[in-house]
């Protein structure tokens, strides 16, 4: 009797480890259903391709584009009808600030060392008709607005570069 006692829990054991490696075992993730409805593009449409679990930081161009929209395909494939820049998402660099606000307003920046680290902001403000030139890491970004400084909660992109190195 004692031996089929240690038969049914060991075999009860082996069930449960069985059942936790396959609940636990990673799986393709589907796309986002909205994302496909909305554009209608799969998800190598927005990602690259065996990037495609690693969400935000699998996006192609076009996927960080959507990002930068905010969800907007129409706005994103605008986007990239534009040149290819080259921005502080892969690249370290100089970046030119130009102040082309309508009337007299004022340029106000805000240069981010990342997407989220509002600590470290870098204001800027640009008199009509001036520009400069400034000195970005990798993961910088900014935000501007004429006549009055960007929300905190505003849109912070991708410096764009004229000048970088990788």
């Amino acid at each position: 009797m004692r031996w089929q006692t240690r038969v049914a829990t060991v075999a009860s054991l082996a069930l449960l480890m069985v059942g936790c490696a396959l609940f636990l075992t990673p799986r393709a993730a589907n796309a986002n259903p909205l994302f496909q409805q909305q554009t209608g593009l799969p998800c190598s449409g927005c990602h690259e391709k065996g990037r495609e679990l690693e969400g935000r930081g699998g996006l192609n161009l076009l996927g960080q584009a959507f990002l930068n929209c905010k969800y907007n395909i129409d706005c994103a494939r605008a986007a990239m009808a534009q040149p290819v820049r080259h921005t502080t998402e892969q690249f370290v660099g100089i970046a030119v600030f130009k102040n082309e606000c309508s009337g007299n307003a004022s340029l106000f920046v805000i240069i981010r060392e990342g997407k989220n680290k509002a600590k470290r902001d870098t204001p800027l403000i640009l008199e009509k008709g001036n520009a400069v030139h400034v000195v970005v890491d990798r993961r910088s970004t900014f935000a501007s607005k004429c006549g009055d400084m960007p929300s905190d909660n505003g849109q912070f992109s991708w410096v764009p570069l004229e000048k970088w190195t990788e």
